[in-house]
């Protein structure tokens, strides 16, 4: 994709805006960096966007002579049908997002994941696959460093191991990813899309462009992600479909069956193959099982040799905020699940523990159906405790699913305290929000990190 002397518009200057604009002057780009935001709203680097030879328009000035410009990059909290995007792509602008962007400068082979849950600990786990096996990697994408940042440490020898999010799909045009890999979908963003069926739509556009060659990794144990593969391709060649399944059904790819995790590619051989025990594995979860079994089978897919595979496994902890053991105080286990923004992800963090639960969530609502969380807190909990908006829907699902043991709090401090007290001798105190964290905090980072404060505090003062 040629940059030089091109005119780009930049819309959205978070973190990802920020280097993609950094990107384009690099090259040689004139950018237009906008933003409906104020700029004391706006990271402090907005400011130096101007030096570097930007023209920034930010609050009522944003926008600005945008339908002048050939190429709108856009962020990934942006939604293609604001006005004017709808504009600026009626007078014949291009509108790509960052991934796409960078896939079309990027010399290396690509791995992406995406899915509802497990994205992080997966694309995380496989990047340690790939150089516990020698392989240079780059690991990249919504796990927390642009795509476009990483380009200037891609050679052709390395492999790109890219998590995407829905957002950032629904912004490709032709990216094509070697392997491509759905980890699961459960209900999310319902606040950004108007139906499942739309959310669906925009995570399997990870396939859209592959073909003869490539191959899609999809969950076993949901099987009609598998179906919707071929939806659409008006007759062009699907990619090789493997599967995972943590559920022990004996796909072509890699499954549980008893104490081990095995993979069979029915493709080049048959007869199953140990990759690992599931106590070589230390994360906790029939969902993080899961995550194995999909990083092991891309892993495989891209030569990994099976020590490497094996190695990596047991050698990985887990990532922050995923079902991170905190600490064990007085009997009681803390962990720290605030990256459980959904319904899905927290009835997959209460599955993981056998031990008695006292749960913490609440937060900003991404949907107004809590009926399976209250379900499964009255199967699953011995008490909760609920913080931030949506803390009276939950607890009257909650109810409705017959559970009275509800308490409430208004700040983290008090919510630890509580669920620990609630939790003793021998429980857990669980942060598994399963909504946003945005109404009290600044981002589900900061949630998880003020929990292990709280707990550390609990902790020093005896």
């Amino acid at each position: 994709m040629r940059i030089a002397k091109r005119q780009f518009g930049v819309v959205g200057l978070q973190r990802t805006g920020l280097a993609v604009t950094r990107a384009l002057l690099a090259r040689g780009g004139r950018v237009l960096a906008t933003d409906a935001a104020t700029m004391d709203q706006l990271p402090s680097d907005v400011a130096a966007l101007s030096q570097m030879g930007a023209v920034v328009r930010v609050g009522d000035a944003a926008y600005e002579g945008l339908s002048d410009c050939e190429v709108i990059v856009i962020s990934p909290g942006v939604p293609m049908d604001i006005p004017p995007l709808v504009a600026a792509r009626q007078r014949g602008a291009e509108i790509i997002g960052e991934v796409e962007l960078a896939y079309r400068l990027c010399p290396a082979p690509i791995i992406a994941i995406t899915g509802t849950k497990g994205k992080t600990t997966t694309t995380t786990l496989l990047g340690e696959m790939l150089k516990a096996a020698g392989k240079p990697v780059v690991v990249a994408g919504n796990i927390g460093n642009a795509f476009i940042g990483e380009l200037d440490r891609v050679t052709p020898e390395h492999t790109v191991v890219l998590e995407v999010s829905s957002f950032q799909l629904e912004s490709t045009v032709h990216f094509r990813p070697h392997i491509a890999c759905l980890l699961n979908i459960g209900e999310d963003h319902l606040d950004r899309y108007a139906s499942m069926d739309d959310y669906i739509a925009a995570k399997m556009k990870i396939f859209a462009n592959q073909g003869e060659g490539d191959f899609a990794v999809l969950n076993g144990d949901q099987p009609e992600l598998a179906n919707a593969l071929s939806k659409g391709r008006g007759g062009r060649p699907c990619p090789t479909a493997l599967f995972f399944s943590a559920r022990g059904r004996k796909v072509a790819g890699t499954y549980q069956t008893g104490e081990n995790l095995v993979f069979t590619l029915s493709a080049w051989q048959y007869g199953e193959h140990v990759i690992c025990s599931r106590h070589d594995i230390h994360l906790r979860g029939e969902h993080n099982i899961a995550n194995v079994l999909a990083a092991s089978l891309m892993a495989l897919l891209a030569d990994a040799p099976l020590p490497a595979i094996r190695e990596a496994i047991r050698h990985f902890k887990g990532v922050p905020h995923r079902l991170e053991i905190v600490d064990t105080l007085e009997g009681v286990t803390f962990v720290n699940d605030s990256q459980g923004t959904t319904p899905f992800a927290t009835l997959r963090g209460l599955e993981a523990f056998d031990e008695p639960i006292v749960l913490i969530a609440g937060g900003r609502a991404k949907t107004d159906n809590f009926d399976a969380l209250g379900a499964a807190i009255a199967q699953r909990c011995k008490g909760v405790v609920l913080i931030g908006e949506a803390a009276p829907a939950i607890a009257d699902a909650a109810r409705r699913a017959g559970f009275e043991p509800i308490q409430f709090s208004r700040t983290m401090d008090d919510a630890v305290r509580k669920a620990f007290d609630a939790a003793k001798p021998h429980g857990v105190v669980l942060l598994s929000p399963a909504c946003a964290s945005f109404d009290m905090f600044q981002s589900y980072e900061h949630r998880g990190n003020e929990f292990k404060r709280v707990v550390a505090e609990i902790k020093a003062n005896g």
